[in-house]
């Protein structure tokens, strides 16, 4: 397993030309495009801000999930070449609402976002996601419950791959940075309605 801490990468998240003329990536982003074409299946752990992506997180996928690396337009088409076909994902955010309410009442735009517009975009199948939440008023034992959640998904993700060899997962996470070794430490006080996630024996 490989773990990216998006907040530790040294990196401008502002893609300021769009596509219309190369940025040169900095070593993490080449590091981390190195791992995602390493990998067979990814975890996105992030907490959902304003029902979107953190602004650091979208940044890293503007700069990374790249044409030519993560998908190619074909010329004069509206259609696209998906180049991440082979790999699987799973997304874990945090919410500061019950992931029901997030679902029926707001229509889970950052999920949407990430699985079908980004994810699926360019290749990735299956995206499953486990939402967690709210954050905000839960209990030390309620917090310990989604964690054992967060290993046992962990566990079966780091199986077999269809090939029947290990499968090679790196862990790509915002704010929150928890890996799903069985990684556990809250950093965030809990008004911020975040985890932040370290080492736990």
């Amino acid at each position: 397993m490989r773990e990216l801490v998006i907040r530790e990468l040294q990196f401008n998240p502002n893609l300021g030309c769009g596509y219309r003329e190369r940025t040169e990536l900095e070593p993490d982003l080449v590091r981390a495009q190195e791992w995602i074409k390493w990998a067979d299946h990814l975890v996105w752990i992030y907490p959902v801000w304003w029902a979107g992506l953190p602004a650091l997180l979208k940044g890293f996928v503007d700069r990374v999930l790249l044409p030519g690396f993560a998908f190619r337009k074909r010329e004069n088409s509206v259609w696209w070449d998906k180049l991440l076909v082979g790999k699987s994902a799973r997304i874990i955010s945090t919410l500061d609402q019950p992931s029901w309410y997030y679902w029926l009442f707001n229509g889970q735009p950052s999920h949407r976002a990430m699985k079908k517009n980004t994810l699926e975009f360019c290749g990735v199948a299956p995206v499953r996601i486990t939402s967690i939440g709210p954050l905000r008023l839960s209990k030390p034992a309620t917090r310990e419950k989604w964690l054992q959640t967060a290993s046992r998904l962990g566990e079966r993700g780091a199986g077999t791959s269809r090939a029947g060899s290990i499968r090679r997962v790196p862990i790509l996470s915002v704010v929150p940075g928890m890996s799903l070794r069985i990684r556990c430490s809250w950093q965030n006080p809990p008004e911020c309605g975040g985890i932040s996630v370290g080492v736990r024996n």
